[in-house]
């Protein structure tokens, strides 16, 4: 006999596996191949926020098995480009020396994240006896990620020094 709620549950935890799984193998590629110019930090996390709010949406007017894979693909995916973004960003917004310690503090938050905002969504589903609620506060997280991504600053290119003495912008050179 199947319990209210089993079926739910076990999508919800088959999604979230397949979004960890999907943030991972993103967030490295974007960290090794991905080369954020200076300046365009910006319209990057906005984008990678709103394919992951697309995800949020469909799920939200369409729910149900064959939809979920779609569009937690794109949750995944918008939030492994915001991982792998990071690295980037941090580069382009603190000095090298601060470098260690800005990345450590942001990487730190996703990890309270990765353990609190699934509590939280299963209390939310035991009150309402679906994840409804949880999905839409996500797309309210990613709807506010896209207007933070699209008010930060735009960062400057770093100077570098000429034979000559005077300075040039540096061209953004990406790790191999």
């Amino acid at each position: 006999m199947r319990h209210p709620g089993e079926t739910e549950t076990a999508i919800a935890v088959c999604i979230d596996r397949c979004r960890v799984r999907q943030m991972r193998h993103v967030g490295v590629a974007a960290e090794r191949h991905l080369l954020v110019p200076v300046g365009c930090a910006q319209s990057v996390a906005a984008g990678a926020h709103a394919i992951a709010l697309a995800g949020n949406v469909a799920l939200t007017l369409w729910p149900g098995p064959g939809v979920s894979v779609l569009a937690l693909t794109l949750v995944g995916l918008g939030y492994g480009l915001v991982s792998g973004l990071t690295a980037a960003a941090v580069a382009v917004y603190w000095r090298r020396a601060l470098y260690g310690r800005m990345a450590s503090r942001i990487y730190l938050a996703w990890c309270a994240a990765a353990i609190i905002l699934p509590i939280t969504a299963g209390r939310l589903f035991d009150l309402t006896q679906g994840y409804g609620v949880a999905i839409l506060i996500a797309a309210g997280g990613n709807a506010l990620g896209i207007l933070v991504a699209l008010g930060l600053p735009r960062a400057k290119a770093p100077l570098q020094s000429t034979a000559a003495g005077s300075t040039v912008p540096a061209k953004p050179i990406a790790d191999g």
